[in-house]
């Protein structure tokens, strides 16, 4: 017990700031590509897909590293119903 709370605790700094880091690269990178966006370069697309392509493999490592999807925020991915 003592052995796995140890890991964790090691582990959540990490993912901690990868998560922040996820966030704040989402958010600086929804402001920057609305600027230029409406040019409809190639080039610009292309920086644009491949910044979120690397955001999404920190997620994907945040994750990883934060032993697994938080459970608590699943009824957001499911419609709401009545």
């Amino acid at each position: 017990m003592k052995r796995r709370r140890r890991e964790q605790d090691s582990t959540r700094p990490v993912a901690r700031f990868l998560g922040r880091v996820v966030f704040f690269s989402l958010l600086v990178i929804i402001a920057i590509t609305a600027i230029p966006y409406g040019t409809v370069q190639p080039w610009w697309i292309a920086i644009f897909e491949c910044a979120i392509f690397i955001v999404a493999i920190l997620a994907v490592i945040e994750i990883s590293v934060g032993k697994g999807w938080p459970r608590n925020n699943l009824r957001l991915l499911a419609p709401l119903t009545p």
